[in-house]
C-alpha cells in the first residue's frame, strides 16, 4: 500500500477560463472540458480556486458540474455561508475549502455539522477579528473527528508549534504551489502536498 504523500494539482478559474497567477488565460473556455478530459487521465482529483466565487460571489457552478464528470475537485471559491457549499455540493463538487479566517465559529459550525464534505483552511488570525474563526474553536469541535485540514506552508511551523497534538486525528494537507518546496516539510506528517499545475507539461 503506497503510504506516500498525495499530489494534487491546483489551478484558478476566472470567467470560464483557466488562468495562470498573473490572470493570463492558459485554456479558452471552448477547451476547457477537454482539458480537464485529458488530465484525469494521470490524476483523479484537482484544486480549484475559483476567482469569481470569490471577487463576485458567483462560482462557476454549471462549469464545475462538468468537470467533475471527470476528474474529483475539491473548490476553493470563497464560500462562507451553508448555501453557498450546498450549491457547489449540489453541482458535484467532492470537498469543499472553507477558510477559518473568512468565517465566525458560527457559521463554521453550522457547515461542519450539515455535511462531512468540507476541508477547512487553517488560517492564523492576528489581532481581533469578529468574522474570522480561530484555530483554537476550530480544533475544539473538531476534536475526536478524522476530517482534514489544509496549511498554507508558511503557516505550517508557526501552527504546528501551537497544535501539533491536535493532528494526530486529522490528514494534513500543505499547501505549497511550489513543489520544489516539498522536501522542507518530509519530516512531518503530511498527508498530501496542493501545487500549481505545470502547465507546460500537460
Amino acid at each position: 500500500m503506497d503510504t506516500s504523500p498525495r499530489m494534487i494539482q491546483s489551478l484558478r478559474l476566472r470567467n470560464y477560463a483557466v488562468v495562470n497567477t498573473k490572470n493570463e488565460k492558459i485554456v479558452e473556455m471552448n477547451d476547457i472540458l477537454e482539458f480537464f478530459e485529458n488530465i484525469s487521465e494521470n490524476q483523479d482529483v484537482i484544486y480549484i480556486t475559483d476567482i469569481d466565487g470569490y471577487e463576485e460571489g458567483t462560482p462557476h457552478l454549471d462549469l464545475l458540474s462538468e468537470i467533475s464528470d471527470y476528474i474529483e475537485v475539491w473548490a476553493d471559491a470563497g464560500s462562507k455561508h451553508l448555501e453557498d457549499v450546498s450549491d457547489l455540493l449540489m453541482a458535484g463538487v467532492e470537498r469543499v475549502v472553507l477558510h477559518t479566517n473568512a468565517l465566525s465559529i458560527n457559521e463554521m459550525k453550522e457547515i461542519w455539522e450539515e455535511t462531512q464534505s468540507t476541508i477547512c483552511y487553517l488560517e492564523p488570525v492576528h489581532g481581533q477579528s469578529s468574522t474570522s474563526t480561530r484555530i483554537d474553536d476550530v480544533l475544539n469541535f473538531m476534536s475526536g473527528e478524522n476530517r482534514d485540514v489544509i496549511i498554507r506552508h508558511t503557516n505550517l511551523q508557526e501552527i504546528y508549534a501551537q497544535y501539533a497534538a491536535w493532528f494526530k486525528n486529522f490528514k494534513v494537507y500543505v499547501d505549497l504551489r511550489d513543489v520544489k518546496l516539498v522536501h522542507d516539510h518530509e519530516n512531518r506528517n503530511i498527508a498530501g502536498y496542493i501545487v500549481e499545475m505545470d502547465f507546460d507539461a500537460v
